[in-house]
């Protein structure tokens, strides 16, 4: 990509960050913490998921630990969606848990 292509893409994320009252840079920051989050959470379910696959036997508090990882992606999963949906940024949650 050229000089010319890459200072029209700025112009043009530029405005559509303008026109979106920087959502856009928001969103695309929103998304990369979520990916990095819940690919923390993939890696460490990846490798139990592996020693089990591979015939390992895993102990009691590892299959807890699975179990409980895994739980923690969906919760984690249903919960930044539907903070999304809910309009992102400069929303206030009604349903505050303390």
């Amino acid at each position: 990509m050229g000089a010319k292509e890459v200072m029209d893409r700025l112009a043009y994320e530029a405005k559509d960050m303008l026109g979106q009252g920087g959502r856009g840079v928001y969103a695309g920051g929103y998304q990369q913490a979520a990916d990095i989050s819940l690919g923390i959470l993939d890696q460490k379910i990846d490798a139990l998921m592996k020693r089990t696959t591979s015939g390992e036997r895993l102990s009691d508090q590892e299959l807890f630990l699975l179990g409980s990882l895994d739980a923690l992606k969906k919760e984690m999963e249903s919960e930044l969606i539907d903070f999304w949906k809910r309009g992102g940024p400069g929303r206030v949650r009604t349903d505050e848990r303390p």
